[in-house]
């Protein structure tokens, strides 16, 4: 790129005795200036050179700034010949407009990217994706975020921390799933059913629906649940032994009132009263007869990790855990649990065989 010429000393009439010199010495420079403004790359300098317009056929190469006006969202100062109500206008301060159609579409502001608005707030329609990554929409009367999959069935997100898959959410033809990481729980939402996923894929009898540490409360049905009951699925199908009968003999004992802890911390002494059994008193009617409880499934025996941190907040560590992250000053915490349905039916057994036995005895004390 070249600079133009530097003129020659204009020709003056004052000057008669070089006026033919410096005239033909400036017609030359002139000359050269048309050359090299058609056939070169001249640039314009000077500390404010000011032109109404500049067209080139070719491109403009500035060493240093260029500064256009402010310009508005009408007449941006970077726009196009074809469309001058469209482009680039200075919004405010560290701020660049994105105009269209003489209106501000969106716009740079510090780091962050707006559109649809004109400033960073989530109350007005619009989205903000911020530097950090985060990105914030908001809509007015639709839905802020629309995800489009064609194609297959498959997932519509993946969520991921540190790079590691967390969760996806996704549909498998017309029925919509949400799943944890790959081999975690799910579940799949499947015309009038919720069905239970595992490993990204629908699962029989693989779930659970809460855990020892942390349990639903109140759950609301029209029905009850429906426990599978099919013969082709159970064997050592038996009555109760001598020792079991025992065992139900006590365990028939145990059924009190009580009132829960956290319902007497919550509502005081207008806690509900509840009926059914405790749990170690069951316990303890095996162990009595010389029986070991836990060979029969009514029982249910939940343990985790338990720490307090210098805040109060409270966090359990159960066997889904990591090891590695539970505090060494965490304490373990036991809860007892009783499947009803096996116990009442273990305690109706105990029943129906007294019942026959005595039964049978008074059917001989009558026959004699």
């Amino acid at each position: 790129m070249s600079q133009f010429p530097t003129p020659p000393t204009a020709p003056s009439l004052a000057d008669p005795a070089n006026f033919d010199t410096r005239s033909d010495a400036f017609l030359a420079w002139m000359t050269d200036i048309a050359t090299q403004w058609n056939t070169t790359e001249p640039y314009i300098s000077g500390d404010s050179p000011s032109f109404a317009n500049v067209v080139a056929t070719g491109y403009v190469q500035v060493n240093g700034q260029v500064l256009a006006s402010n310009g508005t969202a009408a007449l941006p100062p970077y726009s196009f010949e074809n469309d001058p109500d469209s482009g680039m206008f200075w919004a405010t301060t560290n701020q660049i407009g994105i105009a269209t159609n003489g209106l501000e579409r969106g716009r740079i502001a510090g780091a962050n990217w707006v559109w649809g608005k004109t400033a960073v707030d989530i109350s007005v329609a619009g989205s903000v994706s911020y530097s950090n990554g985060q990105i914030t929409a908001t809509s007015d009367g639709r839905s802020p975020i629309e995800i489009n999959r064609l194609g297959t069935s498959g997932n519509f997100i993946n969520l991921l921390q540190d790079g590691t898959q967390r969760g996806v959410i996704g549909s498998d033809g017309a029925d919509l799933y949400i799943d944890s990481d790959s081999t975690g729980a799910g579940v799949e939402f499947v015309g009038g059913a919720w069905l239970p996923r595992k490993a990204g894929a629908k699962a029989d009898d693989a779930v659970n629906l809460g855990s020892g540490s942390y349990r639903f409360d109140n759950i609301y049905a029209t029905n009850g649940t429906i426990n599978t009951s099919d013969e082709n699925e159970k064997q050592e199908i038996a009555t109760l032994s001598p020792e079991l009968m025992k065992v139900a003999a006590r365990v028939s004992k145990e059924f009190i009132s009580f009132k829960w802890n956290s319902a007497v911390k919550e509502k005081g002494d207008q806690a509900r009263i509840h009926w059914g059994t405790i749990a170690q008193r069951v316990e303890e009617a095996f162990h009595a007869e010389g029986v070991n409880p836990w060979e029969y499934g009514l029982l249910t025996l939940s343990f985790w990790m338990e720490h307090t941190d210098a805040e109060g907040v409270e966090t359990r560590y159960d066997g889904q855990s990591d090891p590695s992250t539970i505090p060494d000053d965490a304490v373990m915490r036991v809860r007892l649990g009783v499947r009803y349905t096996e116990l009442l039916s273990f305690v109706a057994a105990y029943n129906e065989q007294r019942f026959t036995s005595l039964e049978e005895r008074l059917a001989v004390i009558e026959a004699k």
